[in-house]
């Protein structure tokens, strides 16, 4: 029988395992295990429930469409942000009066979005000083709901002064009157003064801006202000506030604000929690019964972020800031957590545990962050559906989502775990400096990472381990420096499985924000003999300085001389180590001793290159950063690459062609100012030349084509030369603004690694750079993915409801296969040509349909009312005649459908579809490729999310057509089981029965009315194993092999001229809640 699941945590976890998320589309595919920084901000869509928006404290801002299972990262194109992103404390804005606008505080202006987030274009505004120039955006962002049109911007930095005003719109936007600078204090460069901004339903044009010290109110739009606040607590007659929030209507309208300052009493404190009824005005605290109140180690409580509804005021919820390093056990709701009330804040109760040791864990999909306490620091986002009280975003370490007002969650920053670690994609906030291959074993990658280091991958960057553990480096070594970030490892040319690594205790060398203090951090060498899995320190002595080391490489010895080791040792210069990094000397000679700031190395053709930054450890006086050269080993150096006006490189770069293509990286000195660029020689240094005028992060030379040349831009992207640097494009298609450096994949040079700050690596394919079109299918009118591995080629279309190339509304829309192609066949094609994308048998390949007879709710439907066509969506019965599955029904609800390719060998597909008359559903299809094998397996999983039970079947009609022969004698079909023709059908005399195999006796014509069609017995005491069928041609010598993992409940062949269809169907019983999976399976002869 099938196997059903019952699935205690939902449907969930079903999506989690069909998509991954993050990805930004095929081209570039996110692989770093999602997580790591803050998250920041989320926010609900007013105009759909589906999407969400979220940003970070690294540059990703990101939009999901389906709940959070995929995201979509906002390139700089359409929302460039810098320092932590969106501006602001909630600075996602969905207009409440305007379906599908979005308005946005970016760090770089004003943005505004009327297609539900999807693009954004500026809004010019008194706040800048002329028009279209950069400036901060709104902290804040409101609508007042007596005028659609009116909403209120706040800043705390207006016009780059430290005064907060407020700027009010009454036309939608189009022109502004700016405030005078209120009596509240602004905010800094990473924290906003305000705090929130309201308009009062009750009356018309009334605000309420909430600052960090003081509560306002203006009742004549802007023009003059009160102050509020009594009976929150003040010191020194300042208010102390970290959020507030309001809901309601135009009669009863409800606040609440959380407080840092708390009226003590011994170790308990009243915390920080307040409502008020009357506008502001009075104040009353409603954190006494539910919420934690000791004080521990001389901590307080504190309670940040609060959110409500206009749906219900009475429900809030409230977050608490974590201290974990203050409390024992894992059971204790005073970590950092979120609270709920359903009375107004008279009680509450905890609702998120993320920890899996916790007792109460309730969160649905554990992932690779769920037992780290305060990796993410203290809350930093809190947002409830404005429609539906019962749904929330937060950040609690991580982004988590319940859709059941807290009895469960979702994470949805990461993918779930797997036996092989954790999977790639979903929502990495992380930075990373290189990638690595480990020259031994296939497979198995390195990422260099900040804050979480020793990421290794068994299966080429599909799913990761975190396998350096800092506090196991101090066990071994007392007082040695902690250990969280690695810049670049060396793998061991002769000895499998060892691997150096160079760490630092400080991260993002050499960005701007550590620029001043990089020369201070900690740092050493590690080595690993298992192939990253442990590490120890490699130094026996101190011998290597304790100092952030940057990068590192190992130069084979020759003629008897041992391998070196090399490592940079910021502020300290160049450390080699003859003996396995055991034993270290300075090899400092020719190097400018006022800047030992040695950054990069590079080997190539016997020599050895070193980078140095630019040194600013003496306030005012930035000793400017050079490129170094040596032909003996470091023993001396000379100067390749000094320029005044180019004191801060930050990378370098040698072609391995020959060696003399140079590239020196260079970042402007003021971060937006100019002075950055990108200098190439192709002398071997002996004359520069300035490429480009960006602050340049890296540069790559493409191993494949000469003259190709990848740099990573500061803020822009990716950019493209094809002739050597003489002339650049902007890579559109990638997906983010931050790249760090190009990585190609020896083992397959088409395939490249990007890193980047804050974002994640990408995974990509030089062979389709600057393709419009990133794949071509049969029919390339109709939108189409390609999988191939080597053995075949398949040509899959994907769903569209406006130009898909299924539209009808019999078979499920996903994994039509336009074709096969192996090295001597093509398998498949369109069964209708001309094709009608709307017909009801328009199809090509493996098509399924569901409830080919009578689908569930048809029968006890009336005229009008809905029935299920699971792959389709909600149907409208048009009559009382019978269910026939080829007459057109109009769509009632056609769902959502989600597409993800995961590299080149599998592609998901995802139908959500919400219930209707108690029938709902969601659908999931995997089609991979076998890694080197002619094979292609497509697996389904469908998870019944209505209230009914779905009784239905299932089968393939499976259009064979192998290279273009018309079907005929030349074909046959071969059975494991004696087939028995059941006596249903018309064989017209076409075909006949030899043994198990059934042959065709003449070529079938195009005939809709008269096909031969037959059902078909014998296999009813075997079980699964009777799902197994080979369809041959003959004279060409094309075969597939169809296997299935159910019994048949029936089995029939179809055929006419350009298809013959061997038609397994399997029976379906879900009840609600339940999971079924089955898989099939494609062999086709190469």
């Amino acid at each position: 029988m099938m196997k059903i699941h019952q699935i205690f945590f939902g449907v969930a976890c079903l999506l989690a395992g069909l998509l991954a998320a993050g990805t930004d589309g095929v081209q570039y595919e996110q692989i770093c295990p999602g997580g790591g920084g803050r998250f920041m901000y989320p926010a609900f869509s007013s105009a759909d429930p589906n999407v969400f928006f979220c940003s970070s404290d690294m540059g990703p801002c990101y939009r999901s469409e389906n709940r959070g299972y995929l995201w979509h990262t906002y390139p700089s194109a359409e929302l460039q942000v810098s320092g932590t992103g969106i501006n602001g404390r909630s600075s996602w804005t969905p207009d409440p009066h305007h379906s599908g606008t979005v308005w946005v505080g970016a760090a770089r202006g004003v943005m505004r979005s009327t297609d539900n987030g999807r693009r954004f274009e500026p809004v010019d505004g008194p706040w800048q000083p002329k028009p279209g120039a950069v400036h901060p955006g709104a902290v804040q962002i409101a609508f007042d709901p007596h005028c659609p049109d009116r909403l209120a911007a706040v800043f705390d930095r207006f016009r780059h002064k430290r005064e907060v005003r407020v700027c009010i719109s009454d036309d939608g936007g189009k022109s502004w009157n700016a405030s005078e600078p209120l009596p509240m204090p602004a905010g800094t460069w990473n924290r906003s003064g305000v705090r929130s901004v309201i308009f009062d339903p009750r009356e018309d044009g009334t605000l309420l801006v909430f600052g960090s010290e003081a509560i306002l109110r203006s009742r004549d739009r802007g023009k003059n202000w009160e102050k509020l606040g009594r009976g929150l607590p003040e010191k020194d007659g300042k208010l102390s506030l970290c959020d507030a929030t309001g809901g309601g209507d135009g009669k009863q309208f409800t606040l609440y604000a959380t407080s840092k300052l708390f009226p003590k009493n011994g170790d308990s404190v009243t915390p920080g929690v307040y409502r008020s009824d009357d506008g502001g005005e009075n104040w009353m605290p409603v954190g006494g019964s539910g919420l934690p109140h000791r004080v521990i180690k001389g901590r307080p409580p504190e309670y940040e972020w609060i959110q409500t509804s206009n749906a219900d005021p009475q429900r809030v919820y409230v977050t608490l800031r974590g201290r974990f390093n203050f409390i024992e056990g894992y059971d204790s709701p005073e970590h950092g957590n979120v609270f709920g009330s359903n009375d107004g804040g008279k009680s509450w109760k905890p609702l998120l545990f993320t920890n899996t040791h916790q007792k109460s864990y309730n969160v649905r999909n554990a992932v690779w962050t769920s037992d780290l306490w305060g990796w993410g620091g203290g809350p930093t986002g809190l947002a409830v559906d404005p429609a539906d009280p019962d749904r929330v975003l937060t950040v609690v370490n991580g982004l988590y989502l319940t859709e059941n007002g807290g009895r469960s969650w979702r994470a949805l920053h990461a993918m779930p775990v797997e036996a092989t670690g954790q999977r790639g994609g979903g929502m990495p906030v992380m930075s990373s400096w290189s990638y690595n291959f480990d020259p031994h074993v296939k497979g198995r990658h390195f990422l260099s990472m900040t804050d979480y280091c020793g990421f290794v991958s068994e299966t080429a960057g599909r799913t990761w381990r975190n396998t350096l553990d800092a506090a196991a480096i101090q066990k071994q070594r007392p007082g040695y420096p902690w250990l969280s970030n690695i810049y670049n490892v060396a793998f061991d040319p002769r000895v499998p499985g060892r691997i150096y690594a160079a760490t630092s205790a400080m991260h993002d060398i050499p960005f701007y924000t550590y620029r001043e203090r990089m020369h201070e951090a900690g740092g050493g060498v590690v080595r690993s003999d298992d192939g990253g899995k442990t590490w120890q320190v490699a130094a026996a002595d101190r011998s290597l300085p304790n100092a952030a080391m940057t990068d590192i490489l190992i130069v084979p010895g020759s003629y008897g001389r041992p391998d070196t080791l090399f490592a940079a040792a910021l502020g300290k210069g160049i450390y080699a180590s003859t003996n396995g990094g055991k034993n270290w000397q300075p090899r400092n000679g020719g190097i400018a001793p006022d800047n030992l700031s040695i950054l990069k190395l590079r080997h190539i053709n016997g020599r050895l290159y070193a980078l140095a930054t630019v040194n600013m450890r003496e306030r005012g006086k930035p000793r400017g950063g050079a490129l170094y050269v040596s032909d003996d080993f470091g023993r001396s150096w000379r100067t390749l690459f000094r320029r005044a006006d180019a004191p801060y490189p930050v990378n370098l770069a040698v072609d391995s062609r020959d060696g003399q293509r140079l590239a020196v990286c260079v970042f402007s000195m003021d971060w937006q100012g100019k002075g950055g660029g990108l200098y190439l020689s192709e002398d071997g240094g002996q004359n520069w030349r300035k490429a480009l005028a960006d602050s340049v992060w890296a540069l790559t030379y493409s191993p494949n084509r000469p003259g190709r040349l990848y740099a990573s831009i500061l803020g822009d992207g990716l950019k493209i030369s094809d002739d050597g640097g003489k002339s650049w494009r902007r890579e559109e298609a990638f997906p983010y603004w931050r790249p760090t450096g190009v990585f190609f994949d020896p083992a397959n040079p088409d395939v490249f690694y990007v890193t980047s700050f804050g974002g994640g690596v990408y995974k990509g394919y030089e062979s389709r750079i600057g393709r419009a079109e990133l794949e071509t299918a049969a029919d390339n009118a109709y939108p189409a993915v390609t999988l191939r591995n080597g053995a075949l080629e398949a040509v899959l279309y994907t769903p569209d409801a406006e130009r898909g190339f299924y539209r009808g509304c019999r078979f499920d829309h996903s994994g039509m296969v336009a074709l096969v192609r192996t090295r001597y066949h093509r398998y498949f094609g369109n069964f209708r040509v001309p094709h009608d994308p709307e017909g009801d048998d328009a199809g090509s390949g493996p098509a399924e349909e569901f409830s080919p007879e009578t689908p569930p709710g048809y029968a006890e439907a009336e005229v009008g009312d809905t029935f299920l066509k699971i792959g389709v969506g909600h149907l409208v019965k048009i009559n009382d005649r019978f269910y026939w599955s080829r007459r057109k029904f109009p769509v009632a609800e056609a769902g959502c459908w989600r597409t993800k390719q995961n590299g080149d060998r599998e592609i998901h597909f995802l139908h959500r579809l919400p219930p209707m008359r108690g029938y709902g559903y969601e659908y999931g299809k995997t089609v991979t490729l076998d890694s080197s094998s002619p094979v292609m397996t497509v697996s389904h999983e469908l998870c019944n999310t209505g209230e009914k039970t779905i009784e239905t079947a299932v089968y393939g009609h499976n259009f064979i057509f192998a290279d273009n022969r018309p079907v005929g004698p030349e074909y046959q079909v071969e059975f494991i089981f004696d087939p028995v023709f059941s006596g249903s059908g018309d064989l017209r005399g076409a075909a006949k029965l030899e043994g198990r195999r059934l042959l065709l006796t003449s070529r079938l014509p195009r005939d809709d009315f008269n096909p031969l069609y037959t059902q078909l017995t014998g296999f009813e005491k075997l079980g699964a194993a009777a799902n197994d069928f080979t369809v041959t041609n003959r004279v060409t010598g094309a075969s597939v092999r169809l296997t299935g993992d159910t019994p048949l409940h029936s089995l029939a062949v179809y055929g006419q001229d350009r298809a013959l269809c061997v038609e397994p169907f399997t029976a379906i019983r879900l009840r609600p809640g339940e999971t079924v999976r089955w898989q099939t399976r494609w062999e086709f002869k190469i």
